[in-house]
């Protein structure tokens, strides 16, 4: 009898951490046919995107985690290389989840050593061409502390441009401004180096959406590995929602779970809110919106500032399985991705969060672009309503929503389906028997 193959899974995100990233790898192998052991560390909650719950009563019995106990990441990849070569007979192939880059950075270290191993490389997000740092990053080409800067935003008298030059203080902002850049271009140039290096020696290339797998391939250099992309969604996993039955809310909930910062924000949201309430002096006692996981400062302040405490709530982070109850009572679930207007035409991400939501059929009010990944599947599955990041949008279709009753069309279960854990599993499973094959 043939023995089922096993698979060393190199995913720093995993439970019983708490992520996006790690969540997505949790219900995809938890699924599949296959033996996995997953490589991931120990010290978990280290970093804004680790929200803080302990998730260890998320297993599966075809998995096994071997939690690493390191310092670094450098440290992590170094003992990761270790074991693999300690127990290369106990694996026939080897998946590589990302992000972070290192998750890549290790098998390739791993391939380099053993040619002969079969690798399949996951990208959660694109690790270099990447629009959302091209956002945080698209006002900082030019250093605001050299005196040239300081004249082309202002008129200045002689006297005052000597003192600039001479100041001390700006000399020494100009510095570490720059040398903050310096290191950024040259983790950007380390990326590079990963990424074109996976694209090469990995067999199978995998990407959750459409759009991400164009984007990944948009550099002609690039082009010629095309054949080893596939596309495997992000899933719901029905075996986690709770069976309690979903009870009338005393009042239309909107809820929020997640990860939110400068960049990928509820600005316009919040807008749109605050106009409501201005128009409605007993918009509290109608709606609530409810914010779970991180949230940025500004947005909290916005909150607080503009007295909207009444209606927007934030809440601590919960753990990942209390969070699908939440989504579950919920009458709509929030959905909001960065603003990415003047960068690209598309949103080439394919939030997680969005197949909880559609797992949980809670109806999805998706502030994104029109066109991209979510919105797609919002627009073919049923069950949601895509709206622009313009607050008047906004703004207009929630006035719908609150005092006219507005709902989208009904959920197509057909459809709803696809992304159900177990039908995503079964890809990744022909995916790798064909790996296996050749």
């Amino acid at each position: 009898m043939k023995k089922r193959e096993r698979g060393f899974v190199i995913s720093w995100y995993y439970p019983p951490g708490n992520s996006s990233e790690g969540l997505v790898t949790f219900k995809l192998l938890g699924h599949s046919k296959y033996f996995y052991d997953v490589w991931t560390r120990a010290n978990q909650w280290q970093n804004v995107w680790d929200r803080k719950s302990d998730e260890r009563e998320l297993v599966a019995k075809n998995v096994r985690t071997i939690e690493n106990d390191c310092s670094s990441m450098e440290k992590w990849v170094k003992n990761g290389l270790e074991y693999f070569t300690q127990h290369r007979d106990e694996y026939d192939f080897i998946m590589s989840r990302s992000m972070p880059a290192e998750s890549h950075e290790l098998a390739i270290k791993i391939k380099e050593r053993f040619p002969d191993i079969k690798w399949v490389a996951s990208f959660g997000d694109p690790i270099v061409n990447t629009p959302y740092i091209d956002a945080i990053t698209m006002n900082g080409e030019n250093n605001p502390f050299r005196v040239r800067e300081y004249l082309r935003r202002e008129k200045l008298s002689i006297p005052r441009t000597a003192k600039l030059i001479l100041s001390p203080v700006r000399n020494a902002k100009s510095y570490l401004w720059q040398r903050d850049k310096q290191v950024g271009e040259k983790e950007a140039k380390k990326l590079r180096t990963i990424n074109n290096n996976v694209l090469q020696k990995a067999d199978v290339l995998i990407y959750n959406n459409e759009y991400q797998y164009e984007h990944a391939f948009s550099d002609i250099k690039l082009k010629k590995y095309k054949n080893k992309g596939r596309i495997l969604e992000h899933s719901f996993d029905a075996d986690l929602y709770s069976i309690e039955q979903k009870l009338k809310n005393d009042k239309l909930t909107f809820i929020y779970v997640g990860h939110l910062d400068d960049t990928r924000n509820a600005n316009s949201l919040f807008r749109a809110i605050l106009h409501l309430k201005k128009k409605d002096a007993d918009l509290d006692k109608k709606v609530s919106f409810d914010f779970y996981g991180h949230l940025s400062e500004k947005n909290k302040l916005y909150v607080l500032e503009h007295r909207l405490t009444d209606v927007i709530k934030i809440h601590e982070d919960v753990g990942y399985l209390e969070s699908l109850k939440i989504i579950k009572s919920a009458d709509w679930a929030i959905l909001i991705d960065a603003n990415f207007t003047g960068l690209v035409d598309d949103c080439i991400y394919l939030p997680a969060k969005l197949m909880d939501y559609i797992g949980a059929r809670t109806k999805v009010f998706s502030i994104s672009h029109v066109k991209g990944a979510g919105s797609d599947i919002i627009r073919d599955v049923g069950g949601g309503k895509v709206v622009t990041h313009n607050a008047d949008d906004i703004y207009l279709y929630l006035s719908k929503i609150i005092y006219k009753g507005y709902s989208p069309v009904p959920y197509d279960e057909k459809k709803v389906q696809q992304y159900s854990a177990k039908e995503i599993a079964k890809k990744l499973d022909c995916i790798e028997d064909e790996l296996m094959e050749n």
